[in-house]
């Protein structure tokens, strides 16, 4: 597999103990819906992603751009869904303008506007998106600075530990998601998956909380300790597979032994934290 589809093929897989935990649950409330769609959403950006990165189909590298664009945006709005959820009753939610700006972001796409042209050479991809993707930025940043601002005023009130730690992990992910994807915009930023190892932290971040802090009522068929060995086995995969990534990428020496000896060390630094 080529090494720049492993980071979104990761980010893949660390969503698949949620989906199942989450589709399994009973009984069912609206925030599993907005949840639900957000994980598929995420999933299948990655996966087109993977697609992409592949280099399987080079002749449509710009269509599944701009798929990508579209299922990266519409991930963006299910998340704000789900997170906006967590809003006290006073303050509004704002659906109707994330809602307005998904269908702004899917005209321009459609019209040719983002990205204007894109290149795919070994896995690397080279984007021209053009001066519309400000548009674009513009509006989901007003989405993420809306749920900052909400959230840190709850942070400011809450005397609830589990509303407190529920708030912190929502503001943690929110910004790193943030973070990544805007790091993917600079011009080294757009030749490698950058956004996508965002997506894989938000992706333990909330399986840590939903076991952890109770983020989404989740009653797991398993019991809780099997829940966190499969977070474990999860997160191992995972890393062995960041490992690969990144041994492709900087061609440095790496064997079994020191593998595992790393992956022991990144799980036992996991636990502390």
């Amino acid at each position: 597999m080529n090494p720049y589809a492993i980071a979104p093929l990761i980010a893949t897989i660390a969503y698949i103990p949620l989906l199942y935990s989450t589709a399994n649950t009973r009984p069912w409330r609206k925030r599993h819906t907005f949840f639900l769609i957000f994980l598929v959403s995420a999933m299948a950006w990655s996966l087109a992603t993977v697609y992409l990165r592949g280099n399987y189909t080079p002749q449509d590298s710009l269509n599944l751009s701009k798929l990508i664009i579209v299922l990266f945006a519409l991930n963006a709005v299910q998340f704000h869904c789900f997170t906006s959820s967590f809003f006290p009753p006073q303050k509004g939610r704002w659906l109707p303008f994330a809602y307005i700006s998904l269908a702004v972001i899917i005209a321009l796409v459609l019209v040719g506007y983002i990205p204007r042209e894109v290149e795919a050479s070994g896995g690397r991809i080279y984007y021209d998106y053009g001066p519309w993707v400000v548009v674009m930025a513009v509006l989901l940043l007003v989405i993420v600075v809306r749920n900052l601002y909400v959230f840190f005023n709850i942070l400011k009130t809450a005397d609830n530990p589990v509303l407190h730690n529920q708030t912190l992990t929502l503001i943690i992910s929110i910004i790193v998601l943030t973070v990544f994807t805007l790091i993917s915009l600079l011009p080294w930023g757009k030749e490698y998956p950058i956004s996508h190892f965002g997506n894989l932290i938000v992706a333990f971040i909330l399986s840590f909380a939903v076991i952890r802090h109770r983020l989404v009522d989740i009653r797991i068929v398993l019991r809780r300790s099997t829940a966190w060995i499969t977070l474990g086995v999860i997160g191992a995969l995972s890393f062995w597979l960041l490992l690969i990534f990144l041994h492709s990428i900087f061609s440095f020496d790496l064997d079994f032994g020191a593998s595992i000896i790393a992956t022991v060390l990144a799980m036992a630094v996991a636990i502390f934290i």
